[in-house]
């Protein structure tokens, strides 16, 4: 078996969850080529990568969400995980709420708004503070806490007035403090708590602490819910602590592995190259 594995740069010897699926993938006869897109370009109607064409592989797996080269990429390979398409839909953080009407736990209240809407008719509908959310960042990047005109007005600053941002009900029960699955098509198979002291961001990339979180069936009903919605294969599920039920945050299409497995003992990465295999094994 031979894929493919996209990032956005070709040189990613630091980067754990790329080296420890290309590792399970030697140890298990599947051989995985790195490309970075920054490396790539199409000409005549192919695909080069360090000047070499690059032709049919049996899957890719994609780690970037930009460009029109990533889809010609996956054109070329059998199979997808995630789903090409469905990867650029879901990268969106308005896309995920606003498809999924989940019933196995609760959605906070949203405006979706430019920048240009007033603080107090944010505030009027949400309360104060609220999260202000970019739609396609991670780590934690693009996620504020606005407490008043002033943060607003900053805030504001940043962007262009036309430039549309989420902004959502503050679960100040969950200050801190989330709840990250890692869902391979729908089974929850592992899962950590992450929480930090100095920062409403619990991102282990904002100095989050992780320590594994137990799996019970609720965790599991989530996990198979939004894999029912989304058919998202590899996906991480992160979920707000409410007073009394889990609040659903967002959903990352291509969440990184080394906090969990480092906090779970979970080897994820064998099991996407399992996954892959059984797939083409027929089982």
């Amino acid at each position: 078996m031979k894929g493919y594995l996209i990032e956005k740069y070709s040189d990613m010897q630091d980067a754990y969850t790329v080296n420890r699926i290309i590792e399970e993938g030697e140890k298990a006869g599947v051989e995985i080529d790195l490309l970075g897109v920054a490396d790539c370009y199409l000409w005549k109607g192919r695909v080069y990568h360090n000047n070499i064409p690059l032709e049919g592989r049996d899957f890719v797996i994609n780690r970037y969400k930009y460009g029109f080269i990533v889809d010609k990429i996956n054109e070329l390979c059998s199979k997808s995980y995630n789903d090409n398409k469905l990867f650029k839909l879901y990268v969106s953080k308005y896309r995920q709420v606003d498809r999924l009407n989940l019933k196995e736990c609760l959605l906070p209240r949203y405006v979706l708004a430019n920048m240009g809407m007033g603080f107090e008719d944010i505030v009027a509908r949400l309360g104060s503070p609220f999260v202000a959310k970019g739609l396609d960042s991670s780590q934690g990047k693009e996620i504020f806490l606005i407490s008043n005109k002033d943060e607003y007005s900053d805030l504001q600053a940043g962007y262009d007035l036309r430039d549309e941002l989420i902004f959502q009900e503050f679960i100040e029960s969950s200050k801190g403090r989330d709840i990250r699955i890692y869902s391979i098509c729908g089974e929850a198979v592992a899962c950590m708590m992450r929480t930090n002291e100095y920062d409403f961001r619990a991102n282990v990339a904002r100095g989050g602490k992780i320590e594994e979180y137990p799996i019970d069936g609720k965790i599991r009903a989530i996990a198979k819910e939004i894999y029912t919605k989304t058919k998202l294969d590899f996906l991480g599920i992160d979920l707000l602590l409410g007073e009394k039920d889990y609040y659903f945050c967002e959903i990352n299409v291509m969440a990184g592995i080394e906090g969990i497995e480092t906090a779970t003992g979970a080897n994820i990465a064998k099991m996407i190259i399992d996954k892959v295999r059984g797939d083409f094994d027929g089982h």
